[in-house]
């Protein structure tokens, strides 16, 4: 992973995550992963977060209350 490689060679801490455990059934866990793995980065700074499979976080148009919908919109909020 390049994104590895380059915090190896800068010397700074590497946090990754899956875009699929932002997704959750149970209401708050996703955000709450969220939430914990930027307070260990804001901490860590400066660091490399690499989100791998961004893309299960897009909204799914035919089904707005779908859970990657909510996470999509719980993100937004979060991040502004």
């Amino acid at each position: 992973m390049v994104a590895k490689a380059i915090a190896g060679e800068s010397g700074v801490p590497f946090y990754q995550m899956s875009g699929s455990e932002f997704v959750e059934i149970i209401v708050g866990v996703g955000a709450a992963r969220v939430r914990d793995l930027f307070k260990r980065a804001r901490v860590n700074a400066p660091c490399i977060i690499f989100v791998d499979e961004i893309d299960a976080l897009g909204i799914k148009y035919d089904s707005p209350t779908s859970p990657s919908s909510r996470a999509n919109l719980r993100l937004i909020h979060y991040f502004g």
